[in-house]
C-alpha cells in the first residue's frame, strides 16, 4: 500500500515541476528597462532572455557610470547624464552584476536565461 501511494505521487511531483519551470522560464522576457533613480536601480533584478536587451535610463539629477566586469558580459556605459538612454545587448546565458562607479551602493542582478 505504501509503493501504491509512492507512485501515484511520483507524477505529481513531476508535474510540479514542470510547471514550476515553466512558469520560471516565463519570467524571462525579451527585454527589460532600469531606471537610475534616488540613486538606486529600479528594478534591482531583471531576467531576459539570451539575445535580449537592458534599457538604462537616467532620471537622476546627476551622472551615473553602469558597468559590469562579470566575465561573459562586461559592459561599460560611461558617464550617463540626466536623461540619457543606453540599451546593452546579453547574448549568453548566466547572472550578471551591474553596478555604478559613482555610487558603489548601487547594485543590479540581470539574469539572462537560454
Amino acid at each position: 500500500m505504501r509503493a501504491t501511494g509512492f507512485f501515484l505521487g511520483l507524477p505529481l511531483v513531476t508535474l510540479a515541476a514542470a510547471v514550476l519551470t515553466h512558469f520560471a522560464l516565463a519570467q524571462a522576457v525579451p527585454s527589460a528597462t532600469v531606471i537610475q533613480k534616488d540613486i538606486s536601480f529600479n528594478p534591482n533584478r531583471v531576467e531576459i532572455k539570451a539575445g535580449g536587451t537592458v534599457t538604462f535610463i537616467n532620471e537622476d539629477p546627476f551622472g551615473h557610470n553602469v558597468y559590469s566586469e562579470t566575465p561573459g558580459g562586461e559592459f561599460d556605459l560611461g558617464r550617463q547624464q540626466m536623461g540619457q538612454k543606453n540599451v546593452i545587448t546579453f547574448r549568453r546565458p548566466g547572472t550578471f552584476v551591474a553596478e555604478c562607479r559613482i555610487h558603489p551602493k548601487m547594485h543590479l542582478d540581470i539574469v539572462v536565461a537560454q
